[in-house]
């Protein structure tokens, strides 16, 4: 929390009070600060009460959970974090993806690879980025491959992700496409 102050168990507490029982917007402000915690302890209680909020009724707060996850890197949260690829709403999706490309547990890269081809496009979008992030060498073929998606902007982003993988072999396959 320290973009407003710096962190403490004052502030900490009234985050966590915010996350379990303010008002929706309230909420999904306390998962977004909890992201910020840095002290280990700290983090230990902001990583517990995110886990719970990714189960919250409001997308808004679960997407914020998501990310704070990913923010906060504790690999316990992976399970969860994979569970949230499957949820109704985009932006949970979303964050879910990019949470456990910021992870980068291996762990997270086939429920990745999976969404990459049944997702929906959000999702696609998201997890041709994300594997990159855990694995650039497992990543090239399932991200070389989703060149071909249907969605112009998966494709863009599969583009993007194997420039940032930097394996020049894909250069005929970007130029063709």
């Amino acid at each position: 929390m320290s973009f407003l102050f710096p962190s403490s168990t004052i502030t900490l507490d009234a985050a966590l009070r915010d996350l379990a029982q303010g008002s929706p917007k309230a909420r999904a402000a306390a998962a977004h600060a909890l992201g910020d915690v840095e002290e280990p302890t700290e983090k230990r209680r902001a990583v517990d009460a995110l886990l719970r909020a990714l189960d919250d009724d409001r997308p808004e707060v679960r997407a914020e959970a998501c990310a704070s996850l990913g923010q906060l890197g504790d690999a316990s949260a992976l399970a969860t974090l994979v569970r949230r690829l499957d949820d109704g709403a985009a932006p949970v999706r979303q964050n879910a993806a990019i949470a456990l490309g910021s992870l980068a547990h291996p762990d997270g890269f086939a429920p990745l690879a999976q969404a990459l081809t049944e997702g929906p496009a959000d999702l696609r979008f998201q997890a041709a980025t994300s594997l990159a992030e855990i694995d650039p060498a497992r990543a090239y073929e399932p991200v070389l491959a989703a060149l071909a998606d249907r969605d112009p902007q998966v494709v863009a982003a599969a583009a993007l992700s194997l420039g940032a993988i930097g394996n020049a072999s894909a250069i005929p396959r970007l130029v063709a496409e």
